[in-house]
């Protein structure tokens, strides 16, 4: 989570990075799909296999906890299992 000043405006902004899939695939992948919260439940982002792998996601609520699951999509339309990310500012990752 990130806070960006813009003036006397703040934002609290989540930024999700990720590298592209090491495993072998019958059909490439194509884009990434972004969801919020467990189970898929919100699709909040696409991002396209030929762009940076980064997803930006602004007007969010400092200190909440957020829950991201990122799906990889081949040129068939096939859905990968998800792989989570949980965004908890309360809960310091590593040294900064």
């Amino acid at each position: 989570q990130v806070i960006k000043k813009e003036g006397k405006h703040k934002d609290v902004i989540n930024v999700l990075t990720w590298d592209k899939s090491s495993l072998k695939q019958t059909s490439p992948i194509v884009s990434y799909q972004i969801y919020e919260g467990l189970q898929n439940k919100t699709l909040v982002g696409t991002v396209p296999n030929t762009s940076p792998l980064r997803f930006v996601q602004n007007h969010r609520k400092k200190g909440k906890t957020y829950i991201y699951s990122v799906v990889s999509v081949d040129s068939t339309g096939r859905q990968s299992l998800p792989a989570y990310v949980f965004i908890n500012p309360s809960k310091p990752c590593c040294d900064r």
